[in-house]
């Protein structure tokens, strides 16, 4: 009976922690989005004060 309870339970828990790791993906890969557009600014930005 607790074979079939952890069973039942592991297949609940499965969906939500693949939905979480996506999310937290998600997460990772929005802020590394953010820091790399932030750095070619910045990048960008420096290579225009050195053409003037």
């Amino acid at each position: 009976m607790m074979q079939l309870a952890k069973v039942i339970a592991l297949l609940a828990v499965s969906p939500a922690l693949s939905a979480l790791i996506g999310l937290w993906n998600l997460l990772v890969a929005m802020i590394v989005l953010i820091i790399a557009t932030i750095f070619f600014i910045w990048i960008g930005v420096k290579i225009m004060k050195n053409v003037e």
